[in-house]
This record gives C-alpha cells, structure tokens and sequence, in this order.
C-alpha cells in the first residue's frame, strides 16, 4: 500500500522550498545530496518504507528539484541553507 504523501511549499521571501511529508512518529529528516531531489527518496522507496514508523520530512534544498533556483549567489550562504531548514522543521 502506498503511502500517504503530503506536498507542500514554504516560502522564504521570493524563494521557495519544496518539501512533502508522510508517516508518523520520531522525526526522520531526509535532505538529498548534490543534484538529487526528494523525488530520489520517493523513487527509492525511502519514504514508504521509513512512513511505516516514521514522521518523514524529505526537504529540497534550493536549487535542487522543485525549489527555486535563483542565480543570487548570495541566498547560498551556508547560515541562509541552515535557517530554511530549522524554519521548515
């Protein structure tokens, strides 16, 4: 049975973080590496399997599947990426 998956969006001024939610439970927070998506944790059957037990948040970083992309190189900072995840969380 597949599970239930919760999409959404969180805004940070003019940016956008895509993000989905699924299970219940302790928190398990799933950030894709260098090109990856969350779409990768969904595809691999990640999700599903850490739902069962679970409370998933699978986050994509700007710039990676669907959040923005913007060529401000500025909202890279590493102090900016940790405040949108904390945010998100």
């Amino acid at each position: 049975m597949a599970t239930k998956m919760n999409q959404r969006t969180c805004r940070f001024g003019e940016l956008e973080l895509a993000m989905l939610t699924a299970g219940s439970g302790p928190p398990m927070v799933l950030v894709p590496g260098h090109t990856m998506s969350i779409e990768r944790w969904v595809q691999a059957g990640y999700v599903d399997d850490l739902a069962t037990d679970h409370h998933v948040i699978a986050i994509d970083p700007l710039r990676h599947g669907r959040s923005s992309h913007t060529a401000d190189i500025d909202a890279y900072r590493p102090d900016l990426l940790l405040a949108h995840l904390i945010t998100v969380l």
